[in-house]
């Protein structure tokens, strides 16, 4: 059965992403033209309902920006990033867009550099065999991973599990109180040893019909995790597109 958020989907700079849903989880690829363009992988979920005016459809998405079809490296290749937001009934998908610059490049200094990207569906289709991307299971990393393991404060636990060293897709749960979801995305599997770490999660609390997206960067010998948490919740069309009067 097709879902909503099959297909492919474009935003005014040209990117696109194509996108598979199973159940609550999403399979893609990202097509970048701007900046260091190539193509991505991507994984997100989705809230369980489409989006209807009375309220939306909530979404997050992970992204390794680590070009799989070309060879003209450079450091934005161990870059992660988080888009998270929601489709309206209008069928454009506004999403915070946060790329983790974890090692400086040209005038991007090392940090979390947000804005706002709108994307529509250009076809229910894909044009890419997404599947095929995503086949393989994964597997215990073949080399350690400074980011794995488990990661803790007085409130919240992140549990990095096991990672497949080739595409940096990864495992993990997170635990907030009573709740606990499991997370998919990707570690930089690819960092020296003087680099900071990127990451990028995602998962679905089936509760509060949230999704949430994780990102950062582990710095280089440290023991401290500073963690980006996004969480979007479904809201009502009209929330976000109209800005009522005060009535006399």
């Amino acid at each position: 059965m097709s879902h909503s958020l099959d297909g492919t989907w474009g935003n005014s700079y040209g990117s696109t992403m194509d996108l598979l849903c199973i159940d609550n989880q999403i399979y893609g690829m990202y097509r970048s033209h701007t900046g260091s363009t190539g193509v991505y992988l991507l994984v997100g979920n989705a809230s369980d309902q489409p989006p209807t005016q009375q309220k939306g459809q909530s979404v997050s998405f992970s992204i390794f920006w680590r070009n799989i079809e070309g060879d003209d490296y450079d450091e934005s290749w161990h870059w992660s990033g988080s888009m998270s937001g929601q489709l309206l009934s209008n069928r454009q998908m506004t999403l915070e867009n946060c790329i983790v610059v974890s090692v400086p490049l040209d005038q991007y200094q090392q940090g979390n550099y947000i804005d706002e990207l709108v994307f529509t569906q250009q076809s229910a289709s894909h044009r890419v065999d997404i599947k095929q991307y995503f086949s393989k299971s994964i597997v215990e990393p073949i080399q350690s991973q400074p980011l794995s393991g488990i990661w803790e404060n007085t409130s919240t636990s992140l549990t990095l599990e096991q990672t497949d060293a080739a595409s940096g897709l990864t495992l993990g749960t997170l635990s907030q109180g009573k709740d606990t979801i499991s997370l998919l995305g990707f570690i930089d599997t690819y960092v020296d040893s003087w680099m900071a770490q990127s990451f990028s999660f995602s998962g679905y609390n089936a509760k509060t019909q949230e999704t949430v997206t994780l990102c950062g960067s582990l710095d280089y010998e440290q023991s401290h995790l500073m963690v980006y948490e996004w969480i979007s919740q479904p809201t009502s069309f009209y929330a976000n597109e109209n800005i009522l009067p005060v009535a006399d």
